[in-house]
Order: structure tokens, then C-alpha cells, then sequence
């Protein structure tokens, strides 16, 4: 067990680094590569968020005591704006080109006006998350797409 955390937090410290770094993705020209990015990210939390899960229980199991994961939780909140805005950002700009090119009663209106209201929404709450942490070149790409 001790040698699956160790692992464990050598793959924590190595993703906390690239979420910590994440802001530097800001260019909405790489949104396809940004959000494979955002992907991969948060399956690998989920992924540590699960192991922790199982290391706690067999702390209790083995009747030791338990070890705190409070930083995984940041880092995977802290995550949440990110894994939004380029969610939306991606769908936008590959859903536009369905807009556009296809006959306009092929396109169905009210699940464009669904996702257009949500990712408003979500948009709002993520770049207020960014504009908290002084994150503007974020802000803009949220604003762009928002606009």
C-alpha cells in the first residue's frame, strides 16, 4: 500500500504542477488541443480522486490512521473552471460550423438555445473564478466566446 501511494503522490505533484500551469493555455485557435488537454487532466483526477478513496478505506480497514487528501480536493476545484470554459469553447467552435453550414431546418433550435443559455451561465462562473485570481488573458477567451 505504501509503495501505491508513493506512486500516487508522484503523479499528484506531476498533475498539481499542470494545473497550476494551466492558465497559460489561453489561445482559442488551440481549443481542440487545450480541451484533449482538459480531458486527459480530469480523468486523471478522477482517477486519484478514486485511489484516495481506497487508501482511506484501507487506512480504516487496517486500523491506521488517515491520510489527508485536502490538496487533491483544491486542485480538482480549482480544475473545474478550466474543464468548463474549454468544454464550451470546444463544442462552440465545432458546433458553429454546424450552425452555419447546414440548412437552417436541420439544426435543432432548442438544443442550440439550451446549450447557448447554459454555457452563458457557465461562462459567467468560470471567468468570475478568473477574474479572482487576476487570470485575464482566461477572462478574454471566456468574454470572446460569450460575446
Amino acid at each position: 500500500m505504501y509503495e501505491e501511494q508513493a506512486a500516487f503522490t508522484k503523479t499528484f505533484e506531476g498533475l498539481e504542477r499542470i494545473v497550476l500551469s494551466f492558465h497559460t493555455n489561453n489561445s482559442i485557435a488551440n481549443h481542440e488541443t487545450i480541451m484533449r488537454m482538459c480531458s486527459e487532466v480530469t480523468g486523471k483526477l478522477q482517477n486519484l480522486n478514486e485511489q484516495s478513496r481506497k487508501f482511506n478505506s484501507r487506512e480504516i480497514l487496517f486500523n491506521l490512521d488517515q491520510t489527508d487528501y485536502a490538496r487533491l480536493q483544491q486542485v480538482t476545484k480549482e480544475f473545474t473552471p478550466y474543464n468548463t470554459l474549454w468544454s464550451i469553447v470546444h463544442r462552440w467552435y465545432t458546433d458553429i460550423d454546424i450552425w452555419m453550414d447546414n440548412p437552417f431546418n436541420d439544426i435543432d433550435a432548442n438544443a442550440a438555445e439550451k446549450f447557448v443559455e447554459e454555457s452563458f451561465r457557465s461562462i459567467v462562473t468560470a471567468n468570475r473564478y478568473f477574474k479572482d485570481k487576476s487570470m485575464m488573458e482566461i477572462v478574454k477567451v471566456g468574454d470572446k466566446v460569450k460575446s
